[in-house]
């Protein structure tokens, strides 16, 4: 089935950040969370769309629940997110913050970076059918199949590229002048935001490029003193073996027709995307339950050995 939707989000992250003036008690929140939710109602009428959602609100949805049960939205988890904290001096120092097993593990990956010219662009330039294909080539060796929820239309890349200016950052991996791979993260203050990453396969698995990528990207973040990494969803287990947690995240949606919210009462647990994800599936039950710093800590428990996608075969990231 297919609808028209209309939401509040981020078209650029799976994350909803609200901001609300500092000033305003959690009872105002409320109050002016939902002239948004007013708002967004009459939109939807205008544009004759069928489903109202909130995507990807993070803890912030606890002190909103009021206003949305008010406008009788139905809430289930949505992806949860990868993150990883680096208050760390170098990447060094980092990795000599891992368990000894899992540090080594990764000193043992970088060795690659030797092997390939390592890039830092913020234009696309002459690279469009190139990135294309090296996306395309990682989700087919994905072992996980989300269908139409991780296909992006052929203008994404020069779009986001060229509407976030240097914020938009492609690490690129060379060998000679072949494009083994690429990483497209965007930069803020106080986050960089992982997006996509595409590979030449088996080359970049050879290479362990996948592991190069990230902790280069690790990297990248420390030397600006920049504080948190969002890795983004997927590959959990691997993510997590970084020394990240999860964060969850939840979506909010209504129809716009009452009589059909009421009928979706009893069938809104279906959706619900961590009971139906089978990468959260695999995960350890106990840390399925804590989504937060634990995650970490049980991966790095466990050993790189443990996680699923260690050998180099990764999805691609989509956000």
């Amino acid at each position: 089935m297919s609808f028209p939707v209309i939401g509040i989000g981020s078209p650029m992250s799976d994350n909803c950040a609200l901001g609300f003036a500092p000033e305003l008690s959690d009872a105002d929140c409320v109050h002016v969370f939902e002239g948004l939710l007013r708002h967004l109602a009459q939109l939807a009428k205008a544009d004759k769309s069928a489903l109202l959602a909130v995507k990807s609100l993070d803890r912030s949805a606890e002190i909103l629940e009021e206003a949305f049960e008010r406008h009788a939205y139905k809430c289930v988890t949505s992806v949860p997110l990868a993150m990883l904290d680096l208050p760390y001096r170098s990447l060094d120092h980092y990795l000599d913050t891992l368990p000894e097993k899992t540090g080594s593990y990764f000193r043992r990956k970088m060795r690659s970076a030797s092997k390939v010219r390592i890039e830092y662009r913020s234009s696309l330039a002459g690279l469009e059918a190139r990135i294309s294909e090296l996306f395309d080539s990682t989700l087919k060796q994905s072992k996980v199949d989300y269908g139409d929820f991780e296909k992006l239309d052929a203008d994404y890349f020069p779009r986001v590229v060229h509407g976030m200016g240097d914020k938009a950052q492609l690490m690129l991996c060379w060998e000679g002048e072949e494009l083994l791979s690429f990483q497209l993260f965007l930069v803020g203050r106080d986050r960089v935001l992982a997006k996509q990453i595409g590979m030449k396969y088996p080359r970049a698995r050879e290479l362990n490029l996948y592991f190069v990528n990230w902790l280069k990207l690790i990297e990248f973040a420390i030397e600006r003193r920049i504080p948190t990494v969002e890795m983004g969803a997927t590959t959990y287990a691997t993510k997590l073996l970084f020394g990240g947690y999860l964060e969850r995240r939840w979506l909010h949606f209504r129809f716009r027709s009452n009589l059909l919210n009421r009928m979706l009462g009893p069938v809104a647990p279906l959706f619900d995307f961590e009971r139906n994800d089978p990468e959260l599936a695999k995960l350890d039950a106990d840390a399925k339950t804590h989504m937060g710093p634990r995650l970490s800590r049980l991966a790095q428990r466990n050993g790189p050995e443990s996680m699923p996608h260690a050998s180099g075969t990764h999805g691609a990231e989509h956000g």
